[in-house]
């Protein structure tokens, strides 16, 4: 089940690459589609992912739209892989 959130919570996006032990990949990308089609590229090599530990990567996404958000990692060289997720964002019931 996905979670849900508030508009103006900040969310922490995390992914983990691994082979038989966590490991760091060539590129590490992650794409955020929000609920109205707008689509957001963050990267590590672009300094808008954090690496956390070896194979741990990280985004915090501050949370203005409500809706069905989307997201899907992925990496290439060593640890190459993808992965999908998504979540909720209730909209305001007090102004």
């Amino acid at each position: 089940m996905a979670s849900t959130y508030d508009i103006g919570d900040v969310t922490h996006i995390f992914a983990t690459f691994t082979t038989t032990v966590d490991v760091d990949p060539g590129t590490v990308a992650l794409v955020l589609e929000l609920p109205d089609r707008t689509v957001t590229t963050y990267t590590y090599a672009g300094g808008t992912v954090t690496k956390d530990s070896v194979g741990h990567y990280s985004k915090d996404v501050a949370l203005t739209v409500a809706g069905t958000h989307q997201y899907r990692w992925t990496s290439t060289g060593t640890g190459a892989g993808s992965a999908e997720g998504w979540f909720q964002v209730r909209p305001r019931k007090v102004a």
